[in-house]
């Protein structure tokens, strides 16, 4: 008997479907949508789902598919009705149902767009958890809908937004809230739209304050993307960037949560990209942060570290040039102190490079280190003689007093460390007076009196 009444149901549900579901009318549409929802209902109570998921296929073909506004308006209706109807069990029917509600987001007609977002929404809200396992179509759905030219539709792409936040805040299984979000985060950051970007901060955010997901984890992920926004051209996304990459500053100098290996690259191209002010400053302030945790954390990146921050010791920003100096003068005291194996060739590679930079601040700094990692590695670095000679020796002709003074001084101490050290930098000071009369003539008293002295 129970079998003849569900067939009776569907009959009468069939019948309705075709005359009433795509009504123009919101409330025929609506009464037609109640019945499939009992119908639903009456279903799965009997697990009778092939039935459940012949509608489905029957509501896309006949419904979401029609070029009929209205036909498709209704598709929906009984879309979200099945949800609705699904009760406690709607994530029996996701695969069905999700990929074709999400197809309507993006559908010529407004109205049928709005209803698309708030079938969503209704299939998130019974799913709750399970939702998650469809996050990233749902989050890059959400993202589309900011750009819709009609109010309502943003209005329930927000709704929808903050139902999805809510849902990844009380999810019991950590690892399905933020696995399928951090690499969106990540991409959508890097997306050149006020709105979007304003969504990805409202997440980093949130996730901020939800407990046992510490977002900090996965910074590494999405730090390029939060740098870039940083630097945006939109004052409160900019600003909004900064607070937060504040916030994760400070749990940087307190926690070890943070990887300076997985984010040490991403620092240094931003700290270098001089055109993007307020990034630079933040990255080369992490930098810092991170050399002052010690050996054990910056030495082994001590190479890349020199070469970002000597050219910033040039800057024409004078917070970045301050802060950059700061942090160069630390990781000098660091490297010299000999607590961690520092890689002395490669440190000497980049001080050498940066000996010959345009800038006379940044020249001067790297003939410093130059200097300095010689006396503390002499024995490493002994073979290396013939490079840093002549690297030493183009000083002589520099522009800046201060660095051809750093450069004798340099060459000087070098050489005095033995005879043969000595003989070697006379021999190469004499042929750079050979090929180059003008730097005898003009600075040859200066340079002989300045050896004299330091000898």
């Amino acid at each position: 008997m129970a079998s003849e009444d569900a067939q009776a149901d569907f009959s009468e549900l069939s019948a309705t479907v075709t005359r009433d579901l795509g009504d123009r009318l919101y409330e025929k549409r609506m009464r037609a949508a109640d019945q499939v929802q009992k119908y639903t209902a009456s279903t799965a109570k009997q697990n009778r789902l092939s039935e459940i998921k012949n509608l489905i296929v029957e509501i896309d073909e006949r419904f979401l598919k029609a070029r009929n506004a209205h036909l498709r308006k209704g598709g929906l209706a009984g879309l979200t009705a099945i949800v609705l109807g699904l009760g406690d069990a709607p994530t029996l029917m996701l695969d069905d149902i999700l990929p074709r509600m999400l197809r309507m987001v993006t559908d010529a007609d407004d109205r049928v767009r709005f209803y698309a977002v708030e079938a969503l929404y209704n299939a998130a809200k019974m799913s709750q958890e399970h939702i998650l396992s469809y996050f990233p179509m749902l989050f890059e759905a959400v993202c589309g809908v900011f750009h819709d030219e009609k109010k309502d539709v943003v209005e329930g792409a927000e709704a929808l937004n903050k139902l999805l936040l809510d849902i990844v805040a009380e999810a019991r299984d950590i690892d399905v809230r933020v696995d399928g979000l951090i690499p969106l985060l990540d991409k959508y950051a890097r997306v050149n739209d006020c709105l979007v970007r304003a969504n990805v901060l409202t997440w980093i955010s949130r996730l901020e304050s939800i407990p046992g997901i510490e977002p900090a984890r996965f910074l590494y992920v999405f730090l390029d993307g939060m740098l870039i926004m940083a630097s945006d051209t939109d004052e409160e996304i900019k600003q909004q960037a900064l607070r937060t990459l504040e916030d994760f500053y400070e749990e940087v100098k307190s926690t070890d949560t943070v990887q300076f290996a997985k984010v040490v690259d991403t620092l240094s191209k931003h700290a270098l990209r001089s055109s993007r002010t307020e990034a630079a400053l933040v990255s080369i302030r992490w930098i810092h942060a991170f050399i002052d945790k010690g050996p054990q954390v910056a030495i082994p990146h001590a190479p890349l570290l020199l070469e970002t921050l000597l050219p910033n010791v040039s800057s024409n920003n004078a917070d970045i040039a301050r802060n950059a100096r700061r942090a160069a003068t630390d990781l000098f005291e660091l490297v010299r102190s000999k607590r961690a194996n520092a890689d002395a060739v490669a440190l000497l590679q980049s001080s050498l490079a940066m000996s010959q930079s345009a800038r006379a601040e940044t020249r001067l700094e790297g003939i410093q280190w130059t200097q300095m990692l010689f006396n503390e590695f002499t024995t490493s670095l002994e073979p290396s003689l013939t490079k840093i000679c002549p690297a030493l020796l183009r000083t002589l002709r520099d522009s800046s007093e201060l660095a051809l003074r750093a450069g004798v001084d340099a060459l000087s101490d070098i050489s005095s460390h033995s005879d043969e050290h000595f003989q070697l930098f006379l021999r190469t000071l004499l042929a750079e007076f050979q090929s180059d009369r003008r730097v005898l003539q003009s600075r040859g008293n200066l340079i002989l009196q300045r050896i004299c002295s330091n000898l």
